[in-house]
């Protein structure tokens, strides 16, 4: 066993278990109604926020 596989092991992430805490991030923002040229323009507005305005956001 490679030491990247005993920590994966040790946290309990194998990849069903990182595909499961992935979707339960993700599904509660996607909108069945959009589409994913939609969903491309609000993940691309989001990833040009600056620092300033993530904050914002957050508060």
């Amino acid at each position: 066993m490679t030491p990247s596989f005993n920590t994966i092991e040790k946290l309990g992430l194998n990849l069903n278990q990182i595909k499961a805490l992935r979707k339960a991030a993700i599904d509660p923002f996607l909108d069945e109604e959009i589409d994913n040229a939609q969903l491309q323009v609000f993940v691309n507005g989001y990833l040009c926020l600056d620092d300033q305005q993530i904050s914002d956001l957050i508060e």
